[in-house]
């Protein structure tokens, strides 16, 4: 039973998470930009990643939990990449939010701002790549244990 918990609690958080991280960038971001402009969208994103930085810290200490009881390298590698990642888009957040600002919506060094945001994104793109790999590892981890619990 409290195998099923942890997995539930980690597809839960993995979900809304990386679900909530896939369909923001993927959907949320360029619409918004088409609809408000980049600059305007940015400011909106200044403070929507904040919550996902957030949800993503609460989601690698679920994870965390899961890999380390099923003892999976993969799912150990692949979070342990996440994490760093996941710090790294922290950092970069609080470097972005130094070069702007939020009051008068203005870009104040907009050439240290388009060096971190691309830092930034090539960390989101390798988390996210990561967190799929992560997804399979749960998955293959989850499958095997089944396979286990049916020829006992």
């Amino acid at each position: 039973m409290r195998r099923d918990i942890r997995l539930f609690c980690v597809f839960v958080s993995w979900s809304i998470w990386i679900g909530g991280f896939t369909f923001y960038f993927s959907v949320v971001i360029p619409t918004g930009g088409a609809i408000v402009g980049g600059s305007e969208q940015g400011f909106i994103t200044q403070q929507v990643t904040y919550w996902l930085n957030l949800i993503g810290t609460a989601s690698l200490l679920i994870l965390l939990w899961n890999a380390i009881a099923l003892r999976s390298r993969l799912l150990i590698a692949t979070l342990s990449i996440m994490a760093f990642c996941q710090a790294a888009l922290f950092a970069m957040h609080y470097g972005l939010d130094a070069v702007i600002d939020a009051q008068s919506r203005n870009v104040i060094e907009p050439a240290r701002f388009r060096t971190l945001h691309e830092f930034y994104e090539i960390a989101a793109t390798v988390l996210w790549l990561a967190a799929m790999a992560h997804l399979f590892g749960i998955v293959r981890a989850a499958n095997r244990h089944v396979g286990d619990v049916k020829s006992n």
